[in-house]
């Protein structure tokens, strides 16, 4: 009974249903990160355990140009559940505003993204997205470029207008839920993205809100949550672990080379890739993160500490855990 107990415990377990990005470094509590040419809002919970990959909740601001009102809103969420890391970076480019100069602002993102990988142990199964405004309307774009990274997209009263449509090869389709009033002015541009999503056969919710305008309404937060806790990558989960990690100041492993770098596909009207800045964390040609052939981010520094498995599925973990049974099977019977 004890060992099926034990079974029981080890399926249950975060860290045996979760890919961990093996980061390391990163501080708990609320701090204000840089990536290539901006800065980000980042809000670590106390729960967190650097041993277990945590999810990651993305959350990008509308036009007013500032983080701030995104990530209080997001902040209570997270106080409440205590189960993601929260960041919220600021538009630099544009005049604030997502939209505008697109190609300089997905870098960006990815930069932040590279950034919170390598300083944190994120479960990149679940890896989440979602903008309010103005930033709903770039994650039109930018939710399906990066689909192969991204488990679910949530739009808060706006969305992309569907006329840029370009999913990485051989990703899987994002989830995407959309959250808007029916007065509000964004309203056939989030209906036309909509569309197209579940056209290309995405899974899609529309949840409009009789009467209101532009107004995000923090009350339908509960019911995204419960929705967002259920998406996967490809919806499945991909066992990993990681070994002891590198000493704060021993510096980013080194690539094999054999591998992408994560940031490197071109987009319309740019080069995808972590830009460099003077206090980033991403430095440029680093190889710190790469894609692996299931189009996850991972550590190739097992030299330095890390060991994240990149098996493809759950029934590499099934099959450890029969040979765990074998073993104390056998450790039981010698001791009677």
């Amino acid at each position: 009974m004890r060992l099926g107990l034990l079974l029981l415990l080890l399926l249950a377990s975060p860290s045996a249903r979760a890919k961990p990005s093996c980061g390391s470094g990163g501080a708990l509590g609320q701090t204000t990160g840089s990536a290539g040419s901006g800065q980000f809002k980042l809000s670590v919970p106390t729960t967190y355990n650097p041993a277990q990959a945590m999810p990651l909740l993305l959350a990008l601001h509308g036009d007013e140009g500032t983080p701030d009102y995104i990530y209080s809103v997001f902040l209570g969420l997270q106080k409440s559940s205590g189960a993601f890391i929260l960041a919220a970076p600021k538009a630099p480019f544009g005049g604030g505003s997502w939209y505008q100069a697109t190609s300089q602002h997905v870098t960006f993102v990815n930069a932040v993204l590279t950034a919170l990988l390598g300083k944190y142990n994120i479960d990149q199964d679940r890896i989440w997205i979602t903008g309010w405004s103005g930033g709903a309307t770039f994650l039109g774009y930018y939710a399906i470029l990066r689909e192969d990274v991204l488990a679910a997209v949530v739009y808060h009263m706006g969305g992309g207008g569907g006329g840029s449509y370009s999913p990485p090869a051989g990703s899987c389709k994002i989830p995407a839920r959309f959250v808007i009033g029916s007065a509000d002015f964004l309203y056939d541009l989030a209906k036309t993205q909509y569309n197209t999503l579940t056209a290309k056969g995405h899974e899609t919710v529309w949840v409009e809100l009789p009467g209101v305008a532009h107004k995000f309404e923090p009350s339908t937060l509960p019911e995204t949550w419960a929705w967002l806790q259920k998406k996967t990558l490809c919806a499945t989960t991909t066992p990993g672990s990681c070994g002891p990690g590198p000493a704060p100041d021993a510096g980013a492993p080194k690539s094999d080379g054999k591998l992408p770098k994560p940031d490197t596909r071109p987009a319309p009207g740019g080069e995808l890739g972590p830009a460099p800045g003077p206090d980033g964390g991403v430095s440029p040609g680093s190889d710190a993160l790469v894609l692996d052939r299931d189009g996850r981010f991972v550590d190739r520094g097992l030299e330095d500490g890390c060991s994240c498995s990149t098996a493809p599925g759950a029934g590499s973990s099934l099959g450890g855990l029969l040979l765990l049974a074998v073993v104390l099977g056998r450790v039981r019977r010698r001791s009677r």
